[in-house]
């Protein structure tokens, strides 16, 4: 039965890498006693499919990943069993039937928060004329302006600083990385230390639907 699961990876766990939260994945599976389809070859293991892995620091309510289940077990048991064997910090919320491919996810909402010496900032940085940073390609390291993929849904400043939404290309055919993006914005003045919090919180389609 192939599933798609949607989980958070908060607090502590957003500074574990792509690999160990593989290997989480695979040891709650094994605790939870759920059985799933396993590669091929010499060295067979739990085939399990990650969409768009985020970078270290980032939290996220809205990590999905696929798998095909080999038992006849509801969603609400795979759900209950592999939060008995997953760490606090990483919770499944919904388990669905497998939906539309990874490849179809085309950007990603972030809540961005910022104390209030950074709020002003960050408005300034936003409302320049580009926003440039450096990115890879096969001919190595470039300038870029990333501005005109950048939306900002909403930027409010309280007592508490900046809370902002905003949407970025994630995806197969052009993605900026929340930490690209804070590099950009951290490098657009002196300062010794970056404080933020982060977190991804839905996946929109090539179509501009959310993802699920």
């Amino acid at each position: 039965m192939p599933v798609r699961i949607r989980f958070s990876k908060t607090d502590t766990a957003c500074f574990i890498s792509h690999l160990d939260l593989v290997r989480c994945m695979t040891r709650a599976f094994q605790r939870a006693g759920i059985s799933v389809r396993r590669s091929q070859g010499y060295n067979p293991r739990p085939h399990i499919v990650f969409a768009a892995p985020l970078s270290l620091g980032i939290e996220s309510t809205a990590e999905l990943m696929d798998v095909i289940v080999e038992q006849d077990l509801s969603p609400a048991e795979i759900m209950q069993r592999l939060n008995g064997g997953l760490p606090r910090d990483i919770r499944v919320s919904d388990v669905y039937e497998d939906g539309m491919p990874f490849r179809q996810i085309s950007k990603a909402r972030y809540n961005l928060k910022f104390p209030e010496q950074y709020a002003r900032l960050f408005d300034s940085f936003v409302n320049a004329d580009r926003i440039m940073t450096v990115k890879k390609n096969k001919h190595g390291p470039i300038q870029t302006d990333i501005k005109p993929y950048v939306n900002i849904e909403r930027f409010d400043i309280g007592p508490a600083g900046a809370d902002i939404s905003l949407i970025l290309p994630t995806g197969p055919d052009y993605n900026i990385s929340m930490r690209v993006f804070l590099g950009a914005f951290f490098d657009s003045f002196e300062n010794d230390e970056q404080i933020f919090y982060a977190c991804r919180t839905d996946f929109f389609d090539k179509n501009g639907k959310l993802f699920r």
